[in-house]
């Protein structure tokens, strides 16, 4: 009954943050999709998406990455142990260290970037002319201080997370949504200078930073973890988070690594555009891989460090084997499914306004070769987490390291061949060595009840991905031989055929040859829990 208790609270929490994450992701693709119709694919839109992944990066790696992680374990423990008011102050404490050190990071790169000159970056490549360069570089210095806010905010959802509380930190990403398409909006109103609009963008970017700060200050002090500034000190808990930190960010900073390297790769070798193709391809691929991996990581992570602190090996096991199992289940039909409909996709999303036909090819192209790497790069969110949980940060760090020169590697070699596509290839390559490595080393380590299989009905679950796919190109392929290709609504039409096709068509396979996976699932969705 435990089992099913503690199996049952995961699967509830992970609902509660995929429901909101995919509100969120449909405004991420409402607020890419009007940001493209404005700003179209030229050069402003690619300063726009390259300025905007130095601080995003940062995001990711020090805030819901490296320190994140680091962090998470650290409170936990102390909650567990000492109790709520010790747990605030160590939160405090840490954050408060934390957010000075982040704020004068912010400061130092904005000084950095502000002696950088127009000519010198534009001397980088030849595809490099003045105009972006000078852009670019406004950019960055409007855009690198969003790095320090966003990064304390995640620290914020931590806590939140390590209390149980997913819905409030999972509503923080509406916010930046809702405000970018707000700027968009006031944007085509005010101007229709491309160079002024990406100006409003920005600083509406920065405007959600300081709106998600002030949305988690009352539900922090409503559930006992209220926040204040407090003197910086180096206490245990953060020598113990720093010690923590400094493995995990050379593990999980190389993810971060290889798509910086990525669009400095498109900035440099790809024709006008480029780097906007490959950003919005990466968006498209980010939206499933939201929904599964990331939503299951967030909820799972504070339930294995839990676990692991009760030294309770073989839960951690089980709650680790489902929890990939699930990321598979739900990530490889997703995954084929962009394959075949990349094109009427991107179309769907992007192809209107200044965003023209050569455009929505060039993304298609991307997100084919993002899209096959979905289910590995679940695979490395869910199993990063689950190395920290049990205290290796060891084999991570590694793996990562390990792989960046491969992705930078393959970026140079493919993306003269193959184009956008060959950039996205590049990155589903480098996550599927680094999903075969960590599930190697991980599975060393497993104590799996008998008859329990780490990635059980793995076999059964691409026969039955590949069978929907078949089936989602000849209904697509009905499709266009049945209306004009060249028609608006036609694209909706492949969508919504392809869409509804796939998910039937994968429903009755999965619940006929995976019962068991196909069951967790659908307690995943279902509004009540199963029964013992």
């Amino acid at each position: 009954m435990a089992r099913v208790t503690r199996e049952n609270h995961m699967l509830k929490s992970a609902r509660t943050v995929s429901a909101l994450t995919l509100v969120s992701r449909v405004l991420g693709l409402v607020r890419d999709a009007l940001t493209a119709q404005l700003l179209g694919a030229g050069w402003v839109n690619d300063a726009l998406s390259y300025a905007w992944t130095i601080p995003n990066a940062f995001r990711r790696l020090f805030g819901e990455g490296a320190l994140g992680s680091a962090f998470v374990p650290v409170f936990t423990r102390t909650l567990e142990n000492e109790g709520e008011k010790r747990a605030r102050e160590v939160a405090n404490g840490v954050i408060s260290s934390v957010g000075l050190f982040l704020a004068l990071l912010a400061g130092a790169l904005v000084a950095a970037v502000t002696f950088i000159s127009p000519a010198t970056l534009a001397g980088w490549s030849d595809r490099i002319d003045m105009r972006q360069a000078g852009l670019v570089l406004w950019l960055l210095q409007v855009l690198l201080p969003y790095l320090a806010v966003i990064c304390v905010i995640a620290q914020f959802m931590g806590v939140l997370n390590a209390l149980g509380r997913f819905a409030v930190p999972a509503i923080a990403p509406l916010i930046l949504n809702v405000v970018w398409i707000a700027a968009v909006v006031m944007a085509a109103t005010r101007s229709d200078d491309p160079q002024v609009q990406v100006r409003w963008i920005a600083w509406g970017i920065l405007l959600a930073a300081v709106l998600q700060f002030a949305w988690h200050l009352p539900f922090l002090a409503r559930w006992g973890m209220g926040f204040r500034l407090v003197r910086p000190r180096l206490t245990p808990e953060l020598r113990e988070v720093g010690t923590l930190f400094v493995p995990m960010l050379l593990g999980m900073g190389a993810g971060q690594i290889n798509v910086i390297v990525d669009r400095n790769v498109a900035l440099a070798m790809l024709p006008e555009g480029g780097t906007t193709h490959i950003y919005y391809g990466l968006r498209v691929m980010q939206f499933p891989l939201g929904l599964v991996a990331v939503a299951l990581g967030t909820a799972v992570y504070p339930t294995l460090l839990r676990l692991a602190t009760r030294r309770e090996d073989r839960a951690v096991a089980t709650t680790a084997s489902q929890a990939l199992r699930t990321n598979l289940v739900m990530c490889l039909p997703a995954a084929f499914g962009l394959v075949v409909l990349a094109e009427p996709i991107v179309a769907l999303l992007f192809g209107r306004g200044e965003y023209g036909a050569a455009a929505v090819t060039h993304t298609s192209s991307a997100l084919v070769g993002y899209a096959l790497g979905i289910p590995s790069a679940g695979l490395v969110i869910l199993l990063n987490r689950v190395f920290y949980a049990t205290g290796d940060t060891r084999t991570p760090m590694l793996v990562g390291l390990s792989l960046v020169l491969v992705n930078a590697g393959l970026d140079i070699a493919l993306v003269g061949p193959l184009g956008e596509f060959g950039l996205g290839l590049a990155t589903s390559i480098t996550s599927i060595l680094t999903a075969v490595l960590l599930l190697r080393g991980f599975r060393s380590r497993l104590d799996l009840a008998e008859g329990e299989h780490l990635l059980g009905g793995f076999g059964a679950v691409i026969g039955i991905s590949l069978t929907m796919t078949a089936i989602v190109w000849a209904a697509d392929t009905g499709v266009l031989r049945a209306v004009d290709e060249a028609a608006r609504s036609t694209t909706w039409l492949r969508v919504g055929v392809g869409a509804g096709v796939g998910l039937v068509s994968y429903a009755v396979l999965a619940s006929r040859f995976c019962p068991r996976e196909w069951g967790e699932i659908t307690s995943l969705v279902s509004r009540r829990r199963k029964a013992d």
